[in-house]
């Protein structure tokens, strides 16, 4: 066999033997494809494999054995064979290469051992070189969470043993879950694993291989020590640990898919190094906080064999915290395991434990803990309740990836940053500015100028490395740069007005509202007074200020300055001007929430026309304005006509903005919630998932856009009679939205009497409608909402809705419509 193919075949080997019997056929049909021969060595190799016995290491006590650990068969040694001063008493576990028996030593001192033998057959040059490996490296060991090893030798047949410690004990997991212990001693536990695998490094040896099953817990005294076995996958980083070296060949998937580091994933000359370990202790983590796995065994298997690659080497897994709040029954379970309830669990990961995880998972190995000691001293931090060294990926970090991963230039990271604000800002207005103030125009390449020479500054004057030891935050640079425009920027008013506008857009985005109303209305002010209040300058702040009176639900305040906006742009820019349209759509949103559909209707398609006109049918501008259309529709009750409307947006911005993006997630939600109205429950589950997941993935956990999205979600899974999961979202969804937006905020009360009347509290659902209404929620918008379908009939209600005509309400044959669309 040629050493490219063997190469492959033994890389294929080491992933099919972790498999089960049901999903192994799928893989080999995947992995093989029409080479018959390279799958007729494969399952001539797997025939010596057990189903259910995986591991070459594990050495429990015989009433702790799993029923799937086999009994001693034909090609096994028979009890009390004797191996140099050992005696065989049991086969303990079989796996693809070796097995483990349990052995006594009778001279010159009794004790029992663990005896690992390579299987009759499965002798070859590699195979014989890993074992090798493994038995030099636990030979250098000398720590007590690491299983010691005794003796080595060989048996009459040629093949190698060595005696090492026999370990009674469990996975950590299990014993965790068993013992139901509580988080922090699950992370005191976890502090001494790492220990362990530190002292394995100074010993110049990687495990790679670090998983529950090779982290046993065994008790002694009372007191539980984990104990690291299997060191069967090591590799040497400071020692020549044998001459035999090929199982380290390109192309071979060396660990366990569900732990395996991204370099371990490449199967590319990619040196692999300690932090390989340090990102299967994240996963170890992940998984003894949360319950779960950052990616599933399950849902890797499934992948197939390159799409497991790329998910490992690409795709960040979601925060614990987040998680945990999103398994349904599984939250429940975990938070019993560790003693205290699902609120709870959720608030102890999230913050600091979330980071400290997500750190020792980061893709980038270089952002990685730089060893098992660091990530243990920043728990240890933790632990104590003081500032730890994680912190979430700054803005600045996803924006150099997004530049690096579309090979756009990158002269500074700053620059980056506000330069990519700048540029969306353009293109929300249309990337097309109509002829200023004359004023204006002679001062805009100067302001220009210096908003990006004031902006590079703010970075290059500070200092990167915060108090507690983390990598400083764009909302922290913000704050400085805030404070140096009124310091420093006196000489030039529009300049400092530009600076005040953009920044008070970035606060705007990050859910921060008391601060970019104050740069807003500084910024509007100085224009006024500078250009005038009719300038299209003003036009523009104003239309920002629209924008953040809604987000804060102040409607009334939010129309007034939105209709200023449009009276100045059509004045000066004309009605079919692109800014004059984007002034129609942000008015038009304002005006479907205060439930005047007519106009809102009227403004947007008359936005979409200037659009299709001037910037093309397949644009995002052109996308928002049909997403917007299919939502006039559904609350208007015309779901089959609100389905294309919908759909082409969705479908525009995929196109152009890819699968990732936070409009890609909004138009998901809107999509899911007209599924949800023709009542296809299941579809509207599946697309809020996904769009609730680009939210988690892109904002900060408590960003009032994030709130948002989970009460979509709470409100899918009630529609569906999912109240369990749906009462932990929509909880988390209100700590995170009341804070910001306070408890009479319309859109919240909204929601709330929404989720009430799903869940059937009508009374109290009713009185939160009262509020609502004071509030600014037309009654027009809650007659045509299904979700008030059971209320309709109780004279609370109806005497809340008298003024609507009855006429208007939602299309009677909503479950043909859903019938028709589906097919």
């Amino acid at each position: 066999m040629d050493p490219e193919r063997y190469r492959r075949l033994t890389g294929l080997f080491e992933t099919a033997r972790t498999l089960s019997d049901e999903d192994l056929p799928r893989f080999l049909d995947e992995a093989c494809g029409d080479d018959a021969s390279m799958r007729e060595e494969l399952e001539s190799l797997l025939r010596y494999r057990e189903s259910g016995a995986r591991l070459l290491g594990t050495a429990v006590e015989q009433e702790q054995l799993p029923s799937t650990v086999r009994t001693a068969g034909d090609d096994s040694l028979p009890p009390k064979t004797q191996i140099g001063p050992y005696q065989v008493i049991r086969l303990i576990e079989a796996g693809g290469m070796g097995e483990v028996y349990q052995a006594e030593q009778h001279h010159p001192i009794r004790r029992k051992v663990a005896l690992k033998v390579i299987k009759a057959g499965m002798d070859s040059k590699q195979i014989v070189a890993r074992f090798d490996s493994e038995r030099q490296a636990l030979a250098m060991m000398d720590h007590p969470c690491i299983a010691r090893v005794f003796d080595a030798g060989a048996m009459p047949d040629g093949r190698p043993y060595f005696a090492m410690e026999f370990v009674a004990g469990e996975p950590i997991t299990t014993y965790c879950d068993r013992h139901r212990l509580t988080l922090l001693d699950r992370l005191i536990l976890f502090s001494r694993v790492c220990d362990a695998v530190q002292h394995a490094h100074h010993k110049g040896v990687i495990h790679r291989d670090i998983k529950p099953s090779n982290v046993l817990v065994t008790v002694k005294d009372q007191e539980a020590t984990p104990k690291i076995i299997d060191f069967g996958l090591a590799k040497a980083t400071q020692y020549r640990l044998t001459d035999m070296t090929l199982f380290t060949g390109v192309g071979q998937l060396i660990g366990t898919p569900a732990y395996m580091s991204p370099e371990q994933a490449e199967m590319t000359e990619l040196d692999v190094d300690t932090r390989t370990d340090v990102y299967s202790l994240g996963v170890l983590l992940y998984e003894l906080a949360a319950g779960t796995l950052p990616f599933p065994a399950e849902e890797l298997r499934q992948a197939g064999f390159d799409e497991m690659r790329r998910k490992i080497r690409e795709d960040n897994p979601q925060r614990p915290s987040t998680r945990v709040s999103a398994m349904g029954e599984g939250t429940e379970q975990a938070a019993d395991k560790r003693g205290i309830s699902p609120r709870d669990l959720v608030r102890q990961l999230h913050g600091d434990l979330d980071w400290i995880t997500m750190r020792a998972l980061e893709k980038d190995r270089t952002r990685r803990y730089g060893s098992p000691l660091e990530l243990a001293a920043d728990l240890e931090r933790f632990m104590r309740h003081e500032p730890v060294e994680a912190c979430p990926p700054s803005t600045l970090y996803r924006l150099r990836k997004f530049t690096r991963r579309h090979r756009l230039g990158v002269a500074a990271g700053a620059l980056i940053l506000f330069t990519l604000v700048l540029a969306s800002a353009l293109a929300t207005a249309g990337l097309v500015r109509a002829v200023r103030a004359e004023r204006e125009a002679r001062s805009s390449e100067r302001a220009t100028r210096e908003v990006a020479d004031f902006m590079v500054s703010v970075f290059e004057g500070a200092d990167p490395i915060s108090s507690r030891g983390s990598t400083i935050t764009a909302h922290e640079l913000l704050d400085q740069a805030a404070i140096r425009i009124e310091q420093e920027i006196e000489r030039d008013a529009l300049t400092q007005a530009r600076l005040q506008y953009t920044m008070g857009r970035v606060y705007h985005s990050l859910g921060l509202y008391t601060q970019a109303g104050t740069l807003l209305e500084s910024s509007l002010k100085i224009r006024a007074r500078e250009l005038g209040a009719r300038s299209p300058s003003a036009a523009e702040t104003l239309v920002m200020l629209g924008r953040l009176n809604e987000s804060l639900g102040r409607w009334d305040e939010a129309e007034t300055r939105l209709r200023s906006a449009v009276s100045i742009y059509e004045e000066s820019l004309g009605r079919t001007n692109v800014d004059t349209a984007w002034s129609y759509y942000w008015l038009a949103g304002v005006l479907s929430k205060a439930g005047d559909e007519a106009e809102s209707e009227q403004l947007v398609r008359s936005a979409l026309e200037i659009f299709e006109r001037d910037l093309g049918p397949n644009t995002l501008a052109v996308a928002w304005c049909l997403n917007d259309i299919g939502r006039l529709l559904q609350q208007r009750g015309e779901y089959r006509n609100a389905f294309p409307w919908t759909e082409r947006a969705l479908e525009i911005k995929q196109q152009i903005l890819g699968s990732e993006h936070l409009d890609v997630a909004k138009a998901l939600a809107n999509l899911g919630n007209l599924y949800g109205a023709v009542n296809d429950h299941a579809q509207a589950r599946i697309l809020h998932r996904r769009s609730l997941e680009i939210f988690e993935n892109t904002f900060e956990p408590n960003h009032p856009d994030l709130g948002v999205a989970l009460t979509m979600y709470a409100l899918v899974l009630a529609r569906a009679a999912d109240f369990d999961e749906a009462e932990s979202v929509y909880s988390r969804a209100i700590d995170i939205l009341e804070p910001v937006m306070g408890q009479d905020h319309p859109f919240l009360l909204y929601q709330q009497s929404c989720y009430l009347a799903l869940s059937g509290r009508h009374q109290e659902c009713i009185n939160r409608l009262g509020r609502a209404l004071a509030a600014g929620v037309s009654p027009t918008v809650i007659l045509h909402d299904p979700d008030f379908g059971s209320l309709h009939g109780i004279p609370e209600f109806e005497a809340m809705i008298e003024t609507v005509p009855k006429s208007t309400g939602p299309d009677p044959s909503l479950s043909d419509e859903a019938a028709v669309h589906r097919e």
